[in-house]
Protein backbone atom coordinates (compact mmCIF):
# COMPACT_ATOMS: atom_id res chain seq x y z
CA UNK A 1 0.00 0.00 0.00
CA UNK A 2 1.18 3.63 -0.69
CA UNK A 3 2.61 5.52 2.46
CA UNK A 4 1.33 8.51 1.46
CA UNK A 5 -2.90 7.19 1.24
CA UNK A 6 -2.20 6.06 5.02
CA UNK A 7 -0.78 9.62 6.02
CA UNK A 8 -3.79 11.38 4.13
CA UNK A 9 -6.41 8.95 5.63
CA UNK A 10 -6.14 10.06 9.55
CA UNK A 11 -6.06 13.48 8.73
CA UNK A 12 -9.01 13.23 5.69
CA UNK A 13 -10.00 11.18 9.24
CA UNK A 14 -9.88 14.09 11.17
CA UNK A 15 -10.82 16.69 9.05
CA UNK A 16 -14.16 14.95 8.88
CA UNK A 17 -14.62 14.98 12.46
CA UNK A 18 -13.64 18.28 12.95
CA UNK A 19 -16.26 19.11 10.43
CA UNK A 20 -18.95 17.58 11.74
CA UNK A 21 -18.43 18.66 15.55
CA UNK A 22 -18.52 21.84 13.68
CA UNK A 23 -21.72 21.64 12.10
CA UNK A 24 -23.87 20.08 15.42
CA UNK A 25 -21.94 22.47 17.74
CA UNK A 26 -22.84 25.77 16.32
CA UNK A 27 -26.50 24.61 15.17
CA UNK A 28 -29.36 25.79 16.52
CA UNK A 29 -33.05 24.10 16.20
CA UNK A 30 -36.47 25.46 16.99
CA UNK A 31 -37.15 22.69 19.53
CA UNK A 32 -41.17 23.18 19.90
CA UNK A 33 -43.23 26.09 18.78
CA UNK A 34 -47.46 25.64 19.00
CA UNK A 35 -50.29 28.19 18.55
CA UNK A 36 -53.36 28.57 18.12
CA UNK A 37 -54.64 31.41 15.67
CA UNK A 38 -55.75 34.61 17.43
CA UNK A 39 -59.23 35.17 16.88
CA UNK A 40 -58.92 38.90 17.04
CA UNK A 41 -60.06 42.24 14.92
CA UNK A 42 -57.33 44.16 17.35
CA UNK A 43 -55.81 43.14 20.15
CA UNK A 44 -56.06 46.78 21.65
CA UNK A 45 -54.38 47.26 24.91
CA UNK A 46 -52.44 44.70 27.04
CA UNK A 47 -51.81 43.63 30.81
CA UNK A 48 -49.09 41.68 30.91
CA UNK A 49 -49.06 39.72 34.20
CA UNK A 50 -45.60 38.91 35.67
CA UNK A 51 -45.32 34.70 34.32
CA UNK A 52 -45.08 31.89 36.76
CA UNK A 53 -41.81 30.42 37.50
CA UNK A 54 -41.76 26.29 37.11
CA UNK A 55 -38.08 26.50 37.12
CA UNK A 56 -35.49 26.41 39.42
CA UNK A 57 -33.83 29.89 38.40
CA UNK A 58 -35.13 32.04 40.82
CA UNK A 59 -35.13 35.24 38.32
CA UNK A 60 -36.68 33.57 35.25
CA UNK A 61 -39.88 34.59 35.09
CA UNK A 62 -38.84 38.62 35.50
CA UNK A 63 -36.67 38.09 32.76
CA UNK A 64 -38.36 36.38 29.72
CA UNK A 65 -41.52 38.73 31.52
CA UNK A 66 -39.17 42.13 30.64
CA UNK A 67 -38.12 41.02 27.30
CA UNK A 68 -41.26 40.22 26.48
CA UNK A 69 -42.62 43.81 26.94
CA UNK A 70 -39.91 45.09 25.47
CA UNK A 71 -40.21 42.77 22.43
CA UNK A 72 -43.66 44.37 22.34
CA UNK A 73 -43.27 47.68 22.88
CA UNK A 74 -40.83 47.86 20.11
CA UNK A 75 -43.72 46.28 18.07
CA UNK A 76 -45.97 48.80 18.96
CA UNK A 77 -48.48 47.19 21.05
CA UNK A 78 -49.98 48.83 23.37
CA UNK A 79 -49.15 47.75 27.00
CA UNK A 80 -50.34 48.42 30.64
CA UNK A 81 -47.76 50.04 32.01
CA UNK A 82 -45.25 47.71 33.85
CA UNK A 83 -45.95 50.41 37.21
CA UNK A 84 -49.63 49.70 37.18
CA UNK A 85 -49.69 46.31 37.09
CA UNK A 86 -46.90 46.50 40.07
CA UNK A 87 -49.08 48.71 41.80
CA UNK A 88 -51.74 46.18 41.64
CA UNK A 89 -49.55 43.45 43.12
CA UNK A 90 -48.92 46.59 45.80
CA UNK A 91 -52.28 46.66 46.53
CA UNK A 92 -52.83 42.69 46.99
CA UNK A 93 -55.04 42.91 44.14
CA UNK A 94 -54.82 39.48 42.92
CA UNK A 95 -55.19 39.56 39.35
CA UNK A 96 -54.91 36.01 38.80
CA UNK A 97 -57.29 35.05 41.33
CA UNK A 98 -59.72 37.48 40.26
CA UNK A 99 -58.94 35.73 36.80
CA UNK A 100 -59.51 32.43 38.61
CA UNK A 101 -63.04 33.52 39.81
CA UNK A 102 -64.42 35.09 36.38
CA UNK A 103 -64.27 38.67 37.37
CA UNK A 104 -62.65 39.86 34.12
CA UNK A 105 -64.76 42.64 34.44
CA UNK A 106 -63.32 43.79 37.68
CA UNK A 107 -59.89 42.96 35.87
CA UNK A 108 -60.57 45.46 33.14
CA UNK A 109 -61.95 47.88 35.33
CA UNK A 110 -58.91 47.82 37.59
CA UNK A 111 -56.44 47.95 34.62
CA UNK A 112 -58.03 49.65 31.86
CA UNK A 113 -56.60 46.68 29.20
CA UNK A 114 -58.63 44.54 26.32
CA UNK A 115 -56.27 41.70 26.93
CA UNK A 116 -54.61 40.24 29.67
CA UNK A 117 -51.35 37.61 28.56
CA UNK A 118 -50.50 35.16 31.78
CA UNK A 119 -47.56 32.89 31.03
CA UNK A 120 -45.38 29.68 32.70
CA UNK A 121 -41.76 29.75 32.22
CA UNK A 122 -41.01 25.97 32.14
CA UNK A 123 -37.71 26.28 30.75
CA UNK A 124 -34.86 28.39 31.72
CA UNK A 125 -31.93 26.66 32.01
CA UNK A 126 -28.09 25.58 30.36
CA UNK A 127 -28.25 21.84 29.47
CA UNK A 128 -24.61 20.85 29.79
CA UNK A 129 -23.07 17.83 27.65
CA UNK A 130 -20.18 18.12 25.24
CA UNK A 131 -20.87 21.67 25.07
CA UNK A 132 -23.00 24.54 27.42
CA UNK A 133 -26.37 25.03 25.41
CA UNK A 134 -29.00 27.11 26.68
CA UNK A 135 -32.54 25.95 26.80
CA UNK A 136 -35.40 28.37 27.37
CA UNK A 137 -39.55 27.35 27.40
CA UNK A 138 -42.72 29.20 28.49
CA UNK A 139 -46.17 28.27 27.61
CA UNK A 140 -48.13 31.78 26.99
CA UNK A 141 -51.97 32.58 26.90
CA UNK A 142 -53.93 36.06 25.88
CA UNK A 143 -57.46 36.15 27.58
CA UNK A 144 -60.24 38.38 26.35
CA UNK A 145 -61.11 40.80 29.74
CA UNK A 146 -64.41 41.26 27.41
CA UNK A 147 -65.47 37.72 27.72
CA UNK A 148 -62.76 36.29 30.49
CA UNK A 149 -62.32 33.51 27.39
CA UNK A 150 -58.70 32.79 26.39
CA UNK A 151 -58.09 33.84 22.66
CA UNK A 152 -54.50 32.66 22.13
CA UNK A 153 -52.71 29.85 23.55
CA UNK A 154 -48.58 29.10 22.59
CA UNK A 155 -46.33 27.35 23.91
CA UNK A 156 -42.48 28.15 22.44
CA UNK A 157 -38.81 26.01 23.23
CA UNK A 158 -35.82 26.55 21.93
CA UNK A 159 -32.33 26.02 22.47
CA UNK A 160 -29.61 27.94 21.83
CA UNK A 161 -26.34 27.68 19.34
CA UNK A 162 -23.90 25.74 21.20
CA UNK A 163 -20.06 26.04 20.31
CA UNK A 164 -16.51 25.18 21.82
CA UNK A 165 -16.08 28.51 22.05
CA UNK A 166 -19.24 29.62 23.78
CA UNK A 167 -22.53 29.79 22.80
CA UNK A 168 -26.03 31.89 23.14
CA UNK A 169 -26.56 33.01 26.36
CA UNK A 170 -30.38 32.37 27.82
CA UNK A 171 -31.06 36.39 27.38
CA UNK A 172 -29.93 35.87 23.74
CA UNK A 173 -32.56 33.05 23.54
CA UNK A 174 -35.09 34.47 25.37
CA UNK A 175 -35.38 37.26 23.32
CA UNK A 176 -35.40 35.23 19.85
CA UNK A 177 -38.56 33.72 21.02
CA UNK A 178 -40.00 36.51 22.39
CA UNK A 179 -39.42 38.20 19.18
CA UNK A 180 -41.79 35.72 17.39
CA UNK A 181 -44.58 36.45 19.94
CA UNK A 182 -44.48 40.08 19.57
CA UNK A 183 -44.21 39.57 16.15
CA UNK A 184 -47.45 37.28 16.00
CA UNK A 185 -49.45 39.64 18.34
CA UNK A 186 -48.39 42.40 16.17
CA UNK A 187 -50.29 41.32 12.99
CA UNK A 188 -53.59 41.77 15.87
CA UNK A 189 -52.62 45.51 16.76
Amino acid sequence: MNPAIIRVRPLVLAAAIVGFLSLVGCSTTNEARQDTPAPWDTIGTVAILEFENLTDQPNASQAVTSILRAEMQGRGISLVPESTVSALAARKIDVVELARKNQFDTIAATVKADHLLVGRVTEYHYRHGLTEQSVVGFTIQAISLKSGKPVWAATYADRGAASFTGGESLTEVTRRICRQVAGHLATAK
